[in-house]
């Protein structure tokens, strides 16, 4: 399969540990299918950005803006809460030491095998210390122009969400070729939130590093998932006095069902 080629993803998902008996689980979730019948916002979901290391679309943005130096340290050594201890003590050291040899030398000893990006990227920096972007393309060219999509995702986000939607409306995901329209409240607010980071359309063209060159697209921005259904709710075999609720649906390509979930389980 290519990208493209999905016409969507059906899903059955288990929710435990829920602090309701059966009957009011039951109740509520069938009040909220009845809201999402209705539609949501068709938000990226949190694996665009990163669950654990929430930075695609800052080292996006830093790409965007030539920034290249500043991206490989923000992929390399910015550390997360969350990660395992031994990689949030050496991306802490390599934040401290940044920009010298002795520390991409030391780093390449210390970063644990399994960081076999950030391995490659500190190896070619170790032989050439000052060549930042010959060093983020040591990365391959798709997850390059995941960070570039993942900026596009937050824009989209913080100019979608809040807004009223309607089914079949539909709002562009900024690239070079998109020229943003002042009378639309949410292409406005796109225009806005990229003129505060210092981006035009032309900073997607991604000059000095054009293989990733972003024309733009555009997106549903009305979500309603299909097949909405409850299949099992029952006593929690893993969390004593605690309910579960099995539930299906479908979403169409490319939306996600984090965003559902998030509607579902109120996080």
């Amino acid at each position: 399969m290519q990208i493209g080629d999905s016409e969507g993803n059906r899903f059955i998902i288990t929710i435990r540990d829920i602090d309701l008996d059966e009957r009011e689980t039951r109740a509520r979730l069938e009040d909220i299918f009845e809201e999402l019948g209705k539609g949501i916002p068709n938000l990226f979901g949190p694996q665009r950005f990163g669950e654990v290391r929430c930075l695609s679309h800052i080292v996006g943005l830093e790409m965007m803006r030539k920034n290249f130096d500043l991206a490989c340290k923000i992929y390399i050594a910015r550390a997360f809460e969350g990660e395992p201890e031994d990689v949030l003590e050496v991306r802490k050291s390599m934040w401290e030491r940044w920009g010298r040899v002795e520390a991409f030398k030391r780093g390449l000893k210390d970063y644990p095998i399994r960081l076999r990006y950030e391995r490659s990227m500190l190896d070619y920096l170790t032989q050439h210390p000052d060549d930042f972007c010959g060093a983020l393309r040591r990365l391959p060219a798709r997850l390059r122009k995941m960070f570039i999509n993942a900026f596009q995702a937050d824009i989209w986000n913080r100019s979608v969400d809040g807004e009223k939607l309607s089914a079949g409306q539909k709002e562009p995901l900024p690239g070079y070729n998109t020229d943003l329209d002042e009378k639309d409240p949410i292409q406005k607010k796109m225009k806005k939130f990229m003129a505060e980071l210092g981006i035009t359309k032309m900073h997607f063209r991604m000059a000095g590093m054009p293989e990733i060159a972003t024309s733009g697209g555009e997106r549903e921005t009305l979500l309603i998932p299909k097949e909405l259904k409850i299949l099992e709710i029952g006593k929690d075999e893993f969390n004593p006095e605690k309910t579960k609720a099995k539930i299906s649906f479908a979403l169409p390509s490319g939306s996600y069902a984090t965003v559902v979930l998030e509607k579902i389980m109120g996080t």
